[in-house]
């Protein structure tokens, strides 16, 4: 007999296989995310080594991982140093582990290595395995390995990540055959290799800290006390003694913290062995009587409690839904015939059996807290489960048609249905319906029914099913029977929602009648009121009270959604999918329509006489709406209180004033829409408004001009309203209730100040705000000014009041506190009045002196510091600590000073002191600043980057720092990137830590194609100039070029360039890589735009066109010339441009220092990689010669 490999492999064979590989296998299938231990106190271990036994765990599983086979030994090494350990042990076949990290605190399990901490491998060893065809001991080099990786919590199981390999390792399948030979009597035909295995997955590893000496992390306070003797010691003793024996390892309700046993037998045998020291003095029996009584304490820290509160509620919830259970079939004795609250029986024997095993979790004593919380999940999950196969029902009114046609009518035989049906539903998918016959069981001899289709269009499955019987009601009568709508649960299952029934009536035996049943009733209906919505909001727009929001093309395409849906919602055959579909293109349209708002401005309206805001300022709704129509702009006001505002009229270009048109009109509520025409260019419009008196309906006319500039003065305009009525009615004098001509003319010229934002065609909302505040400020003032009462008990009152709050004013920048002017003047006012009333004082002098303390006190009290808001100044704190913590300290690329991350530290601790007590605004604004600044700092001082210059020919020239790059002559044309013997320079930029091509700016600092500025910065984001590009370029490309550059006949400017590019310009035009303009000139300074950095590339890289050269795939190619578009084209398919977001080139766009320099760097690595291709290809073409 003889077998060749690829027969032998029977299925025998197979399954023996699979057991041989079976151990192996699941340590290959990548587990879920590991289930978190329950919470324990922090604890903490002595610095030193400790031998621990520890397990490998299958993921988010109890059960061993088959890694555990890979361990040489169950015990390995804990180092513990101050307060963070470690696990080291060994691995045979440590040649097939590729990576072991632990996972990082806070990280997600999974497969990515940036979440794990890698382990330290500290030694690798050759051993000897059974490996190779021949199944022989062989000498495998790195088969043992020892590391050693982080446990961030000794109680809780560590995750860790495995990358494994498996190599060289071949099976005997011979054990599958019956008499355990292989066939062919040569057992190497029966050896197999291994199949190809390379897998990632997670375990866990748990330690058992039984044997560790555990203490808590935060350790109960060394008590004192007085001196004991050596009997009391012995009876401390004997209590610790007694507790540990008395105590037991473990995780359930009163065991204590495996480790806490042996932290406390540490100080029993401590205390034990100075007890037995005959020389122990009075001073070392007390220190160890309090010691023992400390470890006491901490012990008693380590006991476990079981929190079973969650559990015991879970199992409240089970136990009074369970009564409520009804299974499939409660309702008509039938399992096959369902009704609304009904469940499968699965779900009610779930609900048991959980019930029954949480119980006996809740009563264990000896549950841990993880299994309570698994059980109370397990519980949870039940209950949610069963809630969610609850039969729902519904109601819908049911359509009976005599066709599925898109013109299908209501069937004659409608009648003989109820017009109501019950739709069934579970979250399966599944759906049922009950649909009742206005006629006894007794009048029909069949009845059948086709289910619909499960693609959603109106066609059946060509099966006759005989309906169930739910109900029937004789006296009615009425036959209430149950069909199937759909019972397919795949996720592309969808009915249409129809049924084919078809009956034979008893009476008429050889006629079979056919209707069509549509479930589909209420889905229509609801279509039906999106329908009439939609159209309320289309007409509301058109000629209501939304008009002149919206545009022609905007209500235009809502109607015609509008139009399409009513086809729907007119179709009686409609399926759900019609009805859905409609649904959400007509809610689609509708908030696109309300998207297409047109844009809103904020206006006021200003007496045009005195630039104020005008009296009928009140009429003018703002914001307006702005439009265009047929090429001219337009604004749309809403005019309020319209009755008293008759006419409104805007004046034309020839000085005439003509009506506004009236776009909608609203009596009731008293308001108009009106149009009035708009120029952006001029951003105002002269309108004349007649208004009506409310009271003495006498008319009046007001010239307004209306000043579009965007800015909200609703709030000035009704200030400044106020204080004109206020000012109006002040009178001038010296009797109380008066004011002085001072007063009412300071308090004027605030008023008529806070009325011209109305016409500041260049207005902010800032100064609006400012305008505000600085009227309330003089309406304060004004009103405090009002001469009062000469009644020197009022004033000897307000005198104790301000005295009071005097004493109680704290001077300080703090919140709460008081800036010391406002408590100075207050003070001064005092004195003075004190003074005045020390002596004959009269009325006018008492009500002027009231008037000055009043507006001190006012002044005080509205001075007080308020707490400000530290919510930016805690997140900046946050997002500082982090980049100090993940900062590096170190000489190399990435790495900070030590003296910089010291002094960032510091300056996070100043802002942390600032934001944790009550500071004032201003302090907390100037403490995130200065955070801020040092934050930048800091980030500016990382080392980016290391370069030694190349070699220069000449002295180095030193132009303007603040405007060209510090540099040599340019050493481009001498096609020498040796050095020159100066000694290596290296440089830190300031400035390109956090920007995007600082590896970039690096790399070309490194080939000597960049360098920096004499300030130590790089200008990353800085436009380039041609000249400056010149330079990149021909110190990139090296062109030839010799004495001052050949071409310098073709440019006329070329005199006028800077020397250190003069060169490099020269070369890079001869090269025809940068050209002139029509002109002859180079125009050195000229900003160089993306498009021109396109065409230069394509020119260096000696481009082809493509053959599509014209057709550009970016949003904004029209804006690329035609004659443009090749060379873009070609720099484009050669990778070495790209568009920005959304998709655009935008050519015009200057382009800046690190564009230019990664744009050159794809260069270079274009023409390497065109330069390998083209070796390759000369070798295969020698080789084929």
């Amino acid at each position: 007999m003889s077998i060749t490999r690829s027969t032998a492999l029977s299925l025998q064979r197979l399954i023996a296989l699979s057991l041989v590989f079976a151990m192996i296998v699941a340590l290959l299938v990548p587990g879920g995310k590991h289930a978190e231990a329950a919470a324990f106190p922090a604890v903490q271990l002595a610095d030193g080594e400790y031998e621990v036994p520890f397990t490998i765990l299958e993921n988010g599983k109890d059960s061993t991982s088959y890694a555990q086979q890979y361990v040489e030994s169950p015990t390995g090494k804990l180092i513990a140093s101050n307060g963070s350990y470690k696990l080291a042990f060994t691995f045979n076949n440590y040649d097939w582990f590729e990576y072991w990290g632990s996972l990082k605190p806070g990280a997600t399990t999974n497969t990515q290595t940036e979440n794990f901490a890698t382990a330290q491998v500290v030694d690798v060893a050759s051993g000897y395995s059974i490996r190779g065809p021949e199944l022989e001991s062989k000498l495998v080099a790195g088969y043992y390995g020892t590391v050693i990786f982080t446990i961030n919590n000794l109680l809780v199981d560590q995750t860790v990540l495995m990358h494994i390999v498996v190599k060289d390792l071949y099976v005997d399948t011979s054990s599958a055959y019956p008499d355990g030979q292989c066939p062919t009597g040569n057992r190497s035909d029966c050896i197999i290799e291994y199949p190809a295995y390379d897998h990632w997955y997670n375990a866990q590893v748990r330690i058992d800290t039984s044997d560790l000496p555990l203490v808590p992390v935060n350790q109960s306070e060394q008590p004192t006390g007085p001196d004991v003797d050596l009997a009391a010691l012995t009876e401390q003793i004997s209590v610790a003694t007694t507790v540990y024996d008395d105590s037991a390892d473990g995780y359930w309700e009163g065991a204590y913290i495996p480790g806490a046993r042996a932290g406390l037998k540490v100080a029993i045998d401590q205390a034990e062995e100075l007890a037995g020291d005959a020389e122990a003095t009075t001073e070392q029996i007390t220190l160890e009587y309090y010691s023992l009584a400390r470890a006491l304490a901490d012990f008693e820290a380590l006991r476990v409690s079981v929190d079973k509160s969650s559990l015991q509620e879970a199992i409240a919830q089970l136990q009074a839904f369970q009564p409520t259970i009804k299974v499939y079939g409660a309702a008509s004795g039938n399992v096959n015939i369902y009704a609304v609250g009904e469940m499968p029986s699965s779900y009610a024997t779930a609900i048991t059996s959980t019930l029954n095993t949480s119980l006996t979790v809740a009563g264990n004593v000896y549950a841990t807290q993880k299994q309570v919380d698994a059980q109370t999940t397990t519980a949870n999950t039940a209950l949610q489960n069963a809630l969610a196969n609850i039969i729902q029902g519904s109601s819908t009114n049911l359509i009976v048609l005599d066709s599925v046609a898109s013109d299908a009518t209501i069937s004659a035989q409608a009648s003989l249905f109820s017009p109501n049906a019950t739709i069934l539903q579970v979250n399966t998918k599944k759906e049922y319906a009950n649909v009742t016959l206005n006629a006894p069981a007794s009048n029909f001899s069949s009845l059948a029914y086709k289910r619909p289709s499960t693609d959603g269009t109106n066609t059946f499955i060509d099966t006759n099913i005989t309906p169930l019987k739910v109900a029937e009601d004789t006296s009615a009568p009425s036959y209430t029977i149950q069909l199937q709508t759909q019972i397919a649960t795949g996720s592309t299952a969808v009915n249409s929602g129809i049924l084919s029934f078809s009956y034979v009536l008893a009476s008429d035996p050889g006629t079979t009648k056919t209707v069509y049943l549509s479930l589909n009733g209420y889905r229509l209906a609801a279509l039906n009121d999106e329908i009439a919505d939609a159209t309320e909001l289309y007409e509301r727009a058109k000629d209501g009270d939304l008009s002149g929001r919206y545009g022609d093309d905007a209500l235009a395409s809502l109607k015609s959604a509008i139009d399409a849906a009513a086809v729907v919602g007119n179709r009686l055959s409609a399926t759900k999918l019609n009805i859905s579909g409609a649904s959400t293109a007509l809610g689609t349209a509708v908030n696109a329509f309300l998207s297409a708002e047109r844009e809103t401005v904020y206006y006021s309206a200003a007496d045009a006489t005195s630039g104020e805001f005008a009296k009928a300022y009140s009429h003018f709704e703002s914001p307006a709406y702005l439009g265009t129509k047929d090429g001219e702009s337009f604004a749309v006001l809403v005019i309020r209180d319209s009755a008293h505002l008759p006419s409104l009229q805007w004046k034309n270009e020839s000085g005439q004033y003509e009506d506004a048109d009236v776009l909608y009109s609203n009596t009731t509520d008293n308001y108009r829409i009106v149009l009035l025409p708009y120029s952006e260019e001029k951003r105002t419009i002269a309108v004349r408004a007649t208004t009506l008196d409310a009271d003495t309906s006498a008319t009046q006319t007001n010239d307004i001009v209306l000043n579009f500039n965007n800015v909200d003065n609703g709030a000035l305009a009704d200030a400044y309203l106020s204080a004109s009525a206020l000012l109006g009615g002040a009178a001038a004098g010296i009797s109380p209730g008066q004011y002085s001509t001072g007063a009412i003319s300071a308090f004027a010229a605030a008023v008529s100040a806070a009325g011209q934002p109305a016409s500041d065609a260049d207005g902010t909302q800032e100064k609006s705000d400012e305008a505000l505040a600085a009227l309330a400020a003089a309406r304060t003032a004004f009103v405090a000014a009002v001469i009062p009462s000469g009644d020197p008990s009022d004033l000897q009152t307000l005198l104790a009041e301000a005295q009071a709050a005097l004493t109680a004013a704290v001077a300080g920048i703090d919140a709460g506190q008081y800036p010391a002017d406002a408590r100075d003047s207050l003070e001064a006012a005092i004195t003075a009045t004190e003074q005045l009333l020390a002596r004959e004082a009269s009325d006018i002098e008492i009500g002027q002196q009231f008037s000055v303390l009043n507006s001190a006190l006012d002044a005080l009290e509205n001075a007080e510091i308020p707490a400000g808001d530290n919510t930016a100044l805690q997140a900046k704190i946050a997002e500082a600590q982090t980049l100090h913590d993940n900062a590096v300290v170190g000489s190399s690329y990435g790495n900070y000073s030590l003296s910089s991350k010291t002094a960032f530290a510091a300056a996070i601790e100043a802002a942390r002191a600032v934001a944790d007590k009550s500071s004032s605004q201003a302090v907390i604004d100037a403490s995130l600043a200065e955070l801020e600044r040092a934050g930048s700092t800091f980030q500016a001082s990382m080392i980016t980057s290391t370069y030694t210059p190349g070699p220069s020919t000449t002295p180095d020239p030193q132009p303007d720092e603040d405007t060209q790059e510090e540099d040599g002559t340019d050493t481009s044309n001498n096609g020498n990137s040796g050095s020159s013997g100066s000694q290596p320079q290296t440089t830190t930029f300031t400035d390109v830590a956090s920007n995007w091509a600082r590896e970039a700016i690096g790399r070309a600092v490194d080939l000597g194609i960049a360098k920096g500025f004499a300030d130590n910065s790089f200008r990353p984001n800085a436009d380039v100039s041609r000249a400056e590009f010149a330079v990149f370029l021909a110190r990139a490309l090296k062109p030839a070029l010799s004495n001052g550059g050949s071409s310098s006949g073709t440019l006329k400017d070329l005199s006028s360039i800077p020397a250190w590019a003069r060169d490099s310009v020269a070369a890079a035009n001869a090269a025809g890589w940068i050209l002139g303009y029509e002109d002859g000139s180079f125009r050195a300074d000229k900003k160089i735009t993306r498009l021109e950095l396109a065409i230069i590339i394509a020119r260096a890289a000696n481009l082809p066109a493509p053959t599509d050269a014209l057709s550009l795939d970016f949003a904004d190619s029209d804006l690329v010339a035609d004659w443009a578009k090749p060379a873009v084209a070609a720099a484009v398919a050669a990778g070495l441009i790209q568009g920005k977001d959304g998709n655009k080139f935008d050519p015009s766009a200057p382009a800046t220092r690190a564009e230019a320099l990664t744009l050159i760097l794809r260069l270079l690595d274009w023409q390497a990689d065109q330069a390998a291709q083209s070796a390759q290809t000369g070798q295969a073409d020698q080789e084929t010669n």
